[in-house]
Parts: structure tokens; sequence; C-alpha cells
């Protein structure tokens, strides 16, 4: 079931929540890091809960490095793995994600502070609308029943319809956060008399050089009976 315009509108005003921890703290510690080039392995798992308790859980792995080039500093990388678990029946779209090569947050360009102020965004749209489509008449092909077909169509529609949601945008405090909790809940607007609510939490933990250790987010959505929980988890570790 879908929520409405405005109900949409209240989950993305929960952004701020995702977009770091450090706000204006941050912008008064401008002591607190400096970033340095320097290689690292960045981890990024990534959980989706779906109907009757499973879950898709994908884990990506880059290469990174931070670079100065003139007056900037850059953080670029390339996967280097990828591991990707579903329900059986979502086999032929989790094939397709497996070979999927992701560029991750790179190229980032970062300022002082080590916050990202410039970026690249991956078009990912079509070629996971494409993967949909392929997925379903793979599924068609195998035999599957009309009642499994509609059940991954759902699912599938889901994921594709999160890649474009708070779990996809990149904290700009990525891989300088601000340690700390943070958390909100809100109601959400929706058609026919149903009731839903939105809950998201970030924790992140810092090195002593302010570098990451592990950022993770958190979103629980609940319309009606139906509650979905997803789970992103950063982690950094120098080389």
């Amino acid at each position: 079931m879908a929520c409405s315009r405005r109900g949409a509108l209240e989950i993305l005003a929960l952004g701020g929540l995702w977009a770091g921890l450090g706000g204006a703290a941050r912008a008064l510690d401008t002591e607190r890091v400096s970033p340095q080039p320097g290689a690292f392995l960045l981890r990024r798992e990534l959980e989706r809960g779906l109907k009757g308790g499973e879950t898709l859980r994908v884990i990506r792995e880059w290469d990174g490095r931070f670079e100065r080039e003139h007056d900037k500093l850059w953080a670029r990388g390339e996967q280097v793995s990828c591991i990707v678990e579903a329900p059986a029946i979502l086999e032929p779209v989790v094939a397709i994600e497996r070979a999927r090569v992701s560029p991750g947050p790179f190229p980032a360009q970062l300022d002082t502070l080590g916050r990202i102020v410039g970026r690249e965004p991956a078009a990912r749209g079509s070629s996971a609308r494409e993967a949909v489509r392929t997925a379903l008449a793979m599924l068609t092909a195998a035999g599957k029943s009309g009642e499994q077909i509609a059940e991954a169509r759902r699912d599938l529609a889901r994921i594709v319809a999160s890649s474009a949601s708070l779990l996809e945008t990149v904290p700009p405090d990525l891989f300088y956060p601000m340690p700390g909790k943070a958390h909100d809940r809100r109601q959400l607007d929706l058609p026919g008399g149903l009731e839903g609510e939105v809950f998201v939490s970030v924790e992140a933990t810092a090195r002593t050089n302010g570098m990451l250790e592990c950022l993770e987010r958190k979103i629980v959505t609940q319309i009606g009976e139906d509650i979905r929980p997803s789970r992103e988890c950063w982690t950094l570790e120098p080389a």
C-alpha cells in the first residue's frame, strides 16, 4: 500500500537525521579533524525487510583512498567485493545485483572537516527497472505460480522504489562523522483510513583522528499490520 504524497513528504522530512549527526555543532568544531591522504577499506552492509520476516541483505566493499589534488581533497575508490543474500524467489534479480558494480560514495570531494561537498550521483533508476522486468520474465519462464510472481513483483517494486529512499542518501559526514545518536518518529498520512508510522535512528562512532569507525542507520516503516525494517551499516578500516 503506497502512502500519500503528504506521507512521502513526511518521510523525506526525516532526512535531517540521514544527513549526519554533526550539523551546527560540527561547523563550530573546526579543529577536530584534519583529513590526510591515505588508503582504507570501506564496507557497507544493507538489509531490507521483506514480507513474512524475510530479508534482502547486500554487503559491498570498496578499496578507497584519500588523495590531494591541488588544493582539494578527494575520496576515490573501486568496488572489490559484493555479497547478496535473499529469498530463493528473488534469485534472478539477486544475480543481477551481484554482477552490478556500484560506485558507492566515490568519487567525493571533501572539505577541511572531511565532509562531502561534491559527488557525482549514480543513475540507477532505469537499470533497476530493467532488472525487475528481466527477473519477472525469468520467473515466468521457470514456471512459477501467479501468486509467487505477484509476490516477487511487490517485493521487487519495493526494492526499486527504495533505491531513491533515505537509505540511498550518502551522509555528507560519512568519512568523518560526528559521534553520537539521534532518532525521530513520525505518523504517516495514509489513504483508506490506514495508520502508518516511520521510525528513524542514527548512531555513529569515530576514531581518535575523527575517521569513521561505524555509522549505522535504521528505518522501520509500519503501514497497518505490515512492519518493514531496514538497516544500513558503514564501517571503515585504514590500510
